[in-house]
């Protein structure tokens, strides 16, 4: 995922690198959090709002050929990896 960060403080300086690389971290672990809470609460509806049965379909076709997939949909160890990269900061004037 790739944002542009805008400061509206009263501050007239870019943040620094390290700042950057510390509010990338922060906010890719919450976004991670947050998609695997979504994730875990879809696969107990057994809702593939996803579309994963139509990949692994499409692109793992004898695997899908042996599963059973609203059975095992629910069961998957299924892990978000969201990268967050800042593309620009800046300040609003």
């Amino acid at each position: 995922m790739q944002v542009y960060l805008t400061d509206t403080g009263k501050r007239n300086k870019a943040l620094s690198e390290n700042k950057l690389d510390t509010i990338e971290k922060m906010l890719s672990d919450e976004l991670n959090k947050q998609a695997l809470v979504t994730i875990q609460t879809l696969q107990k509806a057994n809702c593939d709002f996803l579309g994963l049965a139509r990949e692994i379909h499409g692109y793992h076709y004898k695997e899908w050929n042996q599963m059973n997939w609203r059975e095992e949909y629910p069961k998957l160890n299924i892990r978000p990896e969201i990268k967050l990269k800042i593309l620009n900061s800046g300040v609003m004037l």
